[in-house]
Formats: structure tokens, C-alpha cells, sequence
């Protein structure tokens, strides 16, 4: 049903847009296939991510052909939206063909292909957590671990997105390497304590230990661990509870913030 020539996807002429879907469950591979057709070629981008929300749900959505098509959606059009619903669409597939296309995206503009329009603070974001969400599902990343891990250091450091920011420190949480632990205590002393909080929480995961937001704190522990690894996962039960409510994370983001407070001389 579905033809690779290259890189080109050839699909079934279909009879326009659904208005109406099937049950995931009974979606047929021609179903599918005009699924794809609608979210590559139609005119309307509501069209276009209806269609690719509807194949995310199916069984089809890890198909080989779909997934180049979705990557091929994710990278090329012009609505933010539909970029990021084919992103979620990439993750769904839980495959490994998902990560190089979500890389190609983040890359820096220096390196990015000059086909990948280049993304807004949404489809950063977006492409970022199935990144997480892929590795959190343990899909294998290959040779792109690398690439991984220093795109979302980067993104850490330097995206003026909060948002991504914060994914990309949870993101960081899948990684044992001391680069890891060097770019997530450095962006403890962010003045958002929402990545701050992100930061802790991955910390706590890769090294089974907490020092309360404190970037010194850290700094002074890390010099002295022999192996900061050697008790991760000691802390995962505590990670599980429900995160603190609006108030504690207002309360711990004064407190930090009057703590770091240092009068001027004279």
C-alpha cells in the first residue's frame, strides 16, 4: 500500500477529508494510508492535524512509512500546530526512527539542515519531551545518545524558553555522566525557579541524593563523591509522590530567592 522511491512517499488517492473516524481498532492499512496522504498533502492545517492526531492513535502509527512521514511533517510545515502534533505522533510510535528526525530539529542553526523550518518555542518544547518520553520508555537511542544528551545541555543553558528549559533538565534525569551532573548543578543558579525545581528532581534521580537547590551545595558534594552515581535510584520512590502544590513551590522559590540575597557593601 505504501511505496518508498528515495525519500518520496507515494499514498492512494483518498476521497477527501473525514469528518468522521473509525475506532482506532478498526482502522485498516488503506485507512491509514489516506490518514497520511491528508496530513502530508492537505490544504487546511486543521485538516492536516486532525488527520495525524487520528493516526497516532492507530496501531499503523509505527510503520516505518509513517514514521518518515510524520518526521517529514514534523521538520517541513509551515503550522506550528500540525509540526506538533506530528511530533506527539513521532513519539507514540515508540521507535527508534523517531529520535534523528526530533535531533534534526533541535539542532542549532548552524547545523540544521536548511530543509527543517525552524521551530518556535512550541515544537522545541514538544520535540524535547518525546525525547524524554522516548528514553523514559527505554526505546533505543543508538548512536544518537550523544546527540541527545548535548542537545538538551544546550537547550538547558541556553534556549530563552522556560518551558524548554524545564523539559530539557528532565530530559537530563536519563543520563549517568558527569557532564550531565556539571549542567544541571550550573543550572541551579537560574533565577526560574521552575527549572531550578526540574534541575533538583534530576539530580535526585541520577545520584540518589538532594541538597536542596543548592548549587554549592552540589558543588562541594561532587568534589568529594568518589562515584556520584553509585546510590541513583535510591531516591525514585520519593520522586513518584505527587509534586509539591502551587503554595510549597511559591514558598520554596521565596525562601531560595531570600536566601541567595546579599546586601551591598557599605
Amino acid at each position: 500500500m505504501w511505496i518508498l522511491l528515495g525519500t518520496a512517499i507515494v499514498l492512494p488517492a483518498c476521497s477527501g477529508s473525514r469528518t468522521l473516524h473509525k475506532h482506532p481498532a478498526f482502522v485498516t492499512e488503506a485507512d491509514a494510508a489516506c490518514y497520511l496522504s491528508g496530513a502530508l498533502e492537505g490544504d487546511n492545517p486543521d485538516v492536516r492535524r486532525d488527520q495525524i492526531v487520528q493516526l497516532s492513535k492507530t496501531r499503523w502509527v509505527s510503520r516505518d512509512t509513517v514514521v518518515r512521514g510524520l518526521a517529514l511533517v514534523a521538520r517541513t510545515d509551515s503550522s506550528p500546530s500540525v509540526r506538533c502534533a506530528a511530533i506527539r505522533g513521532l513519539g507514540a510510535s515508540r521507535t527508534p526512527g523517531a529520535i534523528e528526525p526530533l535531533l534534526g530539529i533541535l539542532a542549532a542553526d548552524g547545523g540544521r539542515d536548511p530543509a527543517v523550518v525552524a521551530p518556535d518555542a512550541t515544537v522545541r518544547w514538544d520535540s524535547v519531551a518525546v525525547l524524554s518520553q522516548l528514553l523514559a520508555a527505554r526505546v533505543d537511542v543508538g548512536s544518537n545518545g550523544d546527540a541527545v544528551r548535548t542537545t538538551a545541555i544546550r537547550l538547558l543553558g541556553n534556549d530563552p524558553s522556560r518551558d524548554v528549559r524545564i523539559v530539557a533538565a528532565e530530559l537530563l534525569g536519563s543520563f549517568q555522566e558527569r557532564e550531565v551532573l556539571d549542567a544541571l548543578i550550573a543550572a541551579l543558579d537560574q533565577r526560574d525557579f521552575g527549572v531550578v525545581y526540574e534541575c533538583e528532581r534530576s539530580l535526585m534521580r541520577i545520584t540518589g541524593q538532594s541538597h536542596d537547590y543548592d548549587p554549592v551545595a552540589w558543588r562541594q558534594w561532587l568534589q568529594q563523591a568518589d562515584n556520584p552515581f553509585a546510590d541513583a535510584g535510591r531516591l525514585d520512590e520519593k520522586l513518584s509522590r505527587r509534586q509539591p502544590n502551587w503554595f510549597r513551590r511559591t514558598w520554596d522559590s521565596t525562601r531560595r530567592t531570600l536566601a541567595s540575597f546579599k546586601p551591598k557593601d557599605g
